[in-house]
């Protein structure tokens, strides 16, 4: 029980966020191993990293949104669902 009261303490939205920006960089250098050749690497590999961090950025700004009205609304929905974000975010990140 000690052990969930120190989780809690230590989860916020700030490390949620944390823990998926470090993963979708990963996922960016991985585009860029993917590519093949130097030109394709510099045109299509910072195209679709570009794409990548748009959406991915967008998607971030439009879930803070929809976090910060629970926040203030529904602060039990919000701690459920933020560890729910944070479990499923360590759950993925440790796959690989």
């Amino acid at each position: 029980m000690d052990n969930k009261v120190d989780l809690k303490a230590k989860v916020t939205y700030f490390v949620v966020i944390k823990l998926k920006n470090k993963k979708h960089w990963k996922r960016v250098i991985n585009i860029y191993k993917k590519i093949n050749g130097f030109v394709a690497k510099i045109i299509m590999g910072t195209l679709a990293s570009l794409i990548s961090t748009i959406v991915f950025y967008g998607g971030l700004f439009i879930h803070s949104l929809y976090e910060g009205w629970l926040f203030l609304t529904d602060r039990k929905k919000f701690e459920e669902n933020l560890y729910r974000l944070y479990y499923k975010t360590i759950e993925v990140t440790n796959k690989k």
